[in-house]
């Protein structure tokens, strides 16, 4: 605290950081491919799979390669259909105070409390 040398009662507070050292830097965003299984329409899927090829192969192919094969290019192939790959960019949390300290601390928090809900469930 520096005293202004008048009549207020206000000073100034001077703080000197040296942030540099501490603060991790931000990546850049990662590029994440996924699927979202839950918007498929299992009837148009179901549809789609009895007219395939998969199923008119006949019966009497002896060969397993073969019929390996052409399930898995059948089965690529509709859910490239039914659920194509989504792009999404995976933002890194930019959070300097979070330190291994901090963490540990949580850890500890977590672990007494788990064993404070157990020792409340046996007495019940």
């Amino acid at each position: 605290v520096i005293p202004d040398g008048t009549s207020s009662d206000h000073h100034l507070v001077r703080l000197d950081l040296n942030l540099k050292e501490n603060i991790k830097r931000r990546k850049r965003p990662e590029t994440v491919w996924y699927r979202d299984y839950r918007t498929i329409d299992m009837e148009e899927f179901t549809q789609d799979l009895k007219n395939s090829e998969l199923m008119a192969m006949p019966i009497s192919v002896h060969n397993v390669n073969v019929v390996v094969e052409k399930f898995n290019s059948t089965l690529a192939d509709l859910i490239d259909k039914h659920c194509p790959l989504k792009k999404r960019r995976k933002k890194e949390r930019f959070t300097p105070w979070v330190d291994e300290e901090l963490l540990n601390i949580r850890r500890i928090k977590r672990r007494a409390e788990r064993k404070w809900r157990k020792k409340k469930k046996k007495k019940k």
